[in-house]
């Protein structure tokens, strides 16, 4: 039981909205956005004030406004998460729990990968989109799975302790 795959599924839902802000002060060009850039200080003011004109994001971030900015990706995020979530749950009965299961891990990873090699606003946003149809497949298809790996004894503590981790 300690094994199941959603332990590990809801600890990468929890590490993209951890990161969050700090990729939201990157795309905007503020906070430690130019410390991996390299070169001298001029060319690294030069670069982060390219960044902030591609960003779009910027003056709000600057201005206040992140909380509007991380609240858009949000919003954006959980409506996308559960649209997919009912596809899902459809194709699961043609493809099969697993392998929806399997898809929707990796399309996180690429959401993942694509929220950290975002520049601006809109590609951050639709990193998010992106890893939210991961998100969307695996959390329909978590307790679905947990019947398949679970001794029949232990399904109901097993549903307990995906449901406590899963806040």
């Amino acid at each position: 039981m300690a094994n199941h795959p959603g332990s590990v599924t809801i600890a990468v839902f929890v590490f993209v909205n951890a990161s969050q802000p700090v990729l939201l002060q990157r795309v905007a060009g503020t906070g430690a956005d130019a410390a991996g850039s390299g070169g001298g200080a001029g060319q690294n003011a030069t670069k982060t004030r390219g960044a902030r004109h591609r960003s779009g994001a910027t003056d709000a971030a600057e201005n206040g406004h992140a909380g509007e900015l991380s609240g858009t990706i949000l919003v954006v995020g959980e409506l996308t998460s559960l649209l997919v979530g009912a596809v899902s749950g459809v194709a699961s009965d043609g493809i099969g729990r697993r392998m929806v299961y399997s898809i929707g891990l990796c399309v996180c990873a690429l959401g993942c990968v694509a929220c950290v090699a975002s520049r601006t606003f809109v590609q951050l946003l639709l990193a998010r989109c992106l890893f939210s149809v991961g998100t969307g497949c695996t959390a329909t298809m978590m307790t679905p799975v947990l019947a398949e790996f679970v001794h029949r004894d232990d399904k109901g503590r097993a549903a307990g302790l995906l449901g406590m981790a899963s806040g």
